[in-house]
């Protein structure tokens, strides 16, 4: 498991290492109690969640003409041991369809539901991974999110991943200069 979250970490640490501020964003990424980088391990299954900054993701579809500084976007990332398991888990069609029914935002009790939810077509190299989009909420002060995984595909758990706003707005402001 230190592997994986090594491997991820590893993964941002590429992205951002050509800028100026890949530390500081590489940093705020990482911090403890952020929240932007988590991982849960229910039986044979390994869920990571992932806070993809809005610059970054700016820089990564530069002329789709979305406004990624009103979106909150997440990356979640489903594996197992098994491999077998997974696929044959993976290949139900509740594991592609409907997923906006799986995800949830939690912002001051209140329940916001994704824009996108949608599997990544990755063939399920590294596992099966999901992109969820919420729209930003309009808060600016130092508000715990959560985000609600309702994992009843693989691993029938209620998943609550905490996440410190004030560490999204820090990241999502620093990766503006990639």
């Amino acid at each position: 498991m230190l592997i994986k979250n090594a491997i991820m970490i590893l993964v941002y640490t590429i992205l951002v290492s050509c800028h100026e501020n890949g530390a500081a964003l590489r940093k705020a990424i990482t911090a403890e109690g952020s929240g932007l980088l988590q991982t849960r391990q229910v039986h044979d299954v390994t869920v990571r969640m992932s806070y993809l900054p809005s610059g970054w993701l700016a820089s990564v579809h530069p002329n789709d003409g979305r406004e990624y500084n009103q979106e909150l976007t997440f990356k979640v990332n489903v594996n197992c041991k098994d491999i077998d398991k997974l696929k044959k888990l993976g290949e139900q069609k509740e594991a592609s369809f409907g997923l906006d029914s799986l995800f949830q935002l939690v912002v001051k009790g209140d329940t916001i539901v994704p824009l996108l939810a949608e599997r990544e077509a990755n063939g399920n190299i590294g596992g099966i991974t999901y992109l969820i989009t919420f729209a930003r909420p309009a808060i600016n002060t130092a508000i715990p999110l959560q985000l609600i995984y309702k994992d009843w595909i693989y691993t029938s758990t209620r998943l609550v991943f905490p996440i410190d706003y004030l560490s999204v707005s820090a990241s999502d402001s620093l990766s503006q200069h990639l």
